[in-house]
């Protein structure tokens, strides 16, 4: 529930995350990022802590996590992160699978971080390649065929995925659903094999049926319940040069509990630590810390209740493309004088992926 009422108490400053005047804000709110909220102005960093616990920050060196799929076919992804909405897992897969698979607990969000291949899917072959998201609806029969060693983070939600509803920017903003691309129907003709494998995969599982025919025998299909896949590189950036926009202007998908959001490089960085009561978040970790080049984990997971920052790495990469940036947008600004608040789009530079789920289990 969201009021109305907005009190103001004590020292603040006179705009929101703007103007602290050597106070450290510090967002105190109750869901994800709606709902009511407190702006509260320290004295000291509250970010600046040791935690001891279960709810303590997690930071994960990915690159050195071997999922059972890098070096057995017959293997399969590696569990990171779960709770009660959604899983997250990982996967090197590199042989093609000798099974197919079907997630019957929900819908399969899945990022290509590194390689290409085929995804063989009831509903036809689809190609997928680095910065893809590949979509496969709740108990969709499918199976890789990897052409080059695959990275996957993969996101299973126990609701179906929803492409959030346009904003004001209207609805080809911040991406363009025609830009998906959408498999075409080819049956799979039987290799001569006694039986096929068709692992289900659920919590309590898994469980396998075996078929006497290629499970990919679909001939055609109609309807709105479908896999697809979408390049990052086809995300629009928005920005904004004078007000501070809420991570929802980057959200790519969301269920229930989940919100999955694409976190591109801007000409800022946010400031403000944030605690949220029902959320955890698990991002790359250049945007969770204060140094973009600091070596170790590349994976963070802030628990809830915790603050937590942005770092530099949500800042352009370098200092040229910052000043690159500056250059070009007030050249633009000459030739073109934006209104107060006028909300941008930026430029497309190199991605990163953030993802928001209810509550974590360790």
């Amino acid at each position: 529930m969201e009021s109305f009422v907005h009190l103001r108490k004590g020292k603040t400053p006179r705009r929101l995350h703007a103007d602290l005047d050597g106070l450290k804000d510090d967002e105190l709110g109750r869901g994800g990022f709606t709902g009511r909220t407190a702006n509260i102005y320290r004295r000291h960093d509250p970010t600046a802590y040791r935690s001891e616990g279960p709810l303590r920050p997690i930071d994960v060196l990915s690159g050195e996590l071997k999922p059972s799929d890098a070096t057995d076919a017959n293997g399969g992804p590696l569990l990171m992160f779960s709770n009660e909405d959604c899983r997250i897992l990982l996967s090197r897969r590199h042989d093609p699978m000798p099974f197919y698979t079907r997630h019957v607990d929900g819908d399969l969000l899945c990022f290509v971080h590194q390689g290409a291949g085929l995804l063989e899917t009831e509903f036809g072959p689809l190609r997928y390649r680095q910065g893809d998201w590949v979509y496969i609806p709740k108990a969709c029969t499918w199976r890789q065929v990897p052409d080059t060693e695959t990275t996957l983070l993969m996101i299973e939600a126990n609701d179906e995925f929803r492409v959030p509803p346009p904003g004001a920017l209207g609805r080809h903003f911040p991406f363009d659903p025609s830009q998906a691309t959408i498999p075409e129907p080819a049956p799979i003709d039987d290799d001569g094999r006694d039986e096929y494998e068709v692992r289900l995969v659920h919590r309590g599982g898994p469980t396998t049926l075996y078929y006497q025919h290629n499970p990919i025998d679909v001939e055609g299909w109609r309807g709105d319940n479908f896999p697809f896949t979408f390049n990052i590189a086809d995300y629009n950036v928005v920005t904004s040069d004078s007000v501070h926009l809420p991570p929802t202007v980057h959200l790519f998908m969301q269920a229930t509990g989940v919100y999955v959001m694409n976190f591109l490089h801007r000409t800022h960085a946010l400031v403000s630590p944030q605690r949220r009561l029902r959320r955890d978040r698990v991002l790359p970790r250049r945007f969770a810390v204060r140094r973009a080049d600091a070596a170790g984990p590349d994976l963070a997971c802030a628990a809830r209740g915790s603050p937590w920052r942005p770092g530099e790495g949500a800042r352009a990469s370098t200092p040229q493309v910052r000043r690159a940036f500056a250059r070009g947008l007030a050249g633009h600004r000459r030739r073109h004088p934006p209104p107060t608040n006028t909300v941008r789009r930026g430029t497309r530079p190199r991605p990163g992926t953030a993802l928001k789920c209810g509550a974590r289990k360790l």
